[in-house]
């Protein structure tokens, strides 16, 4: 169901750690995805709304709603389930089902030489707070070692109530320990109102992936093996400290970086994502490890441009 909420009459009140709308008699509860939609509204990092005090929060909150007022004159629309305010609807973006969206990604992948090799494969489908997030494989794969498969894959973000817009990025998955890592660049599909229109973006974007990403991240991953690295376990902190990371996750990443001990570029990449399935860590955690895996990878040209060239030719 949805629900109106007139502006400028309607505020937020935050008490006793919750955060509500109110409109005249109308109090309803913002749940946690409600809650980052209406943060995005004031362009404030939702991670950092809720750990302001009170008082700070309610201000920046009740400031989304007076920068929403420019766009939506008439109110604001919320997904409303039971008692609480899920999601503000952008009516500017389509809502389309999965099934078309992961359609688009298909035809994408038609245009393109690795469409004869095989079918698209869902490794993994989440829904989440801020949206759904798939994980897909593509028959598309590199070799960094002789049995050491990593298939190419798209990772597709999208939100099923049109909150945001869709992404695409690469997202690679090691086969021989099921390691996940997700690259940096991402490819947004704008928002538009029409749904066919979108649809054709998404598989020229999934096209552009393939042709033109795929073959970097093939010769980074060849490059990486050839990289050795004097101190891997003070490399490991450094970059987990320059990425922000928690000293809880460096202990995981040295402890799974003593599985394979690779003392090259290749290893310590894969001592982040194969830390992300060890037991215990949260989603987030592991989302974050396969990140920081993807940006490793990313910084490989720079940081072994002569192994590049070598490979390359």
């Amino acid at each position: 169901n949805t629900a109106r909420f007139a502006l400028p009459e309607t505020r937020v009140q935050c008490r006793n750690g919750s955060n509500y709308l109110l409109l005249e008699e109308t109090e309803v509860e913002l749940s946690a995805a409600g809650f980052q939609s209406l943060c995005r509204k004031s362009k404030t990092p939702p991670d950092f709304a809720a750990r302001c005090p009170t008082e700070l929060r309610q201000a920046i909150l009740n400031y989304a709603l007076e920068q929403a007022q420019r766009s939506y004159k008439h109110g604001l629309d919320f997904y409303v389930e039971g008692e609480q305010a899920t999601a503000l609807l952008n009516h500017t973006l389509p809502v389309l089902p999965a099934w078309r969206i992961l359609d688009a990604v298909e035809d994408g992948i038609k245009r393109t030489e690795i469409a004869h090799q095989g079918a698209l494969e869902v490794n993994e489908a989440t829904l989440e707070p801020e949206g759904v997030l798939f994980q897909l494989m593509t028959p598309q794969s590199a070799e960094p070692r002789v049995g050491d498969v990593v298939r190419a894959g798209l990772q597709v973000h999208y939100s099923d109530r049109g909150q945001f817009p869709l992404e695409l990025s690469g997202y690679w998955f090691r086969l021989v320990c099921t390691n996940g890592l997700m690259l940096p660049e991402k490819q947004k599909v704008r928002a538009i109102r029409d749904g066919e229109t979108m649809l054709s973006e998404i598989a020229d974007a999934t096209q552009s992936i393939v042709q033109d990403e795929f073959p970097v991240t093939q010769r980074r991953l060849q490059a990486s093996v050839h990289h050795e690295i004097d101190d891997p376990l003070l490399s490991i902190r450094q970059l987990a400290a320059e990425m922000g990371l928690p000293e809880s996750l460096v202990v995981s990443i040295w402890q799974a970086f003593g599985a394979e001990e690779d003392a090259t570029e290749y290893g310590v990449l894969n001592a982040f994502t194969r830390a992300a399935n060890r037991d215990g860590i949260s989603r987030h955690h592991r989302l974050t490890l396969q990140r920081s895996g993807g940006q490793l990878l990313a910084t490989v040209g720079r940081r072994c441009e002569k192994c590049l060239s070598v490979l390359t030719g």
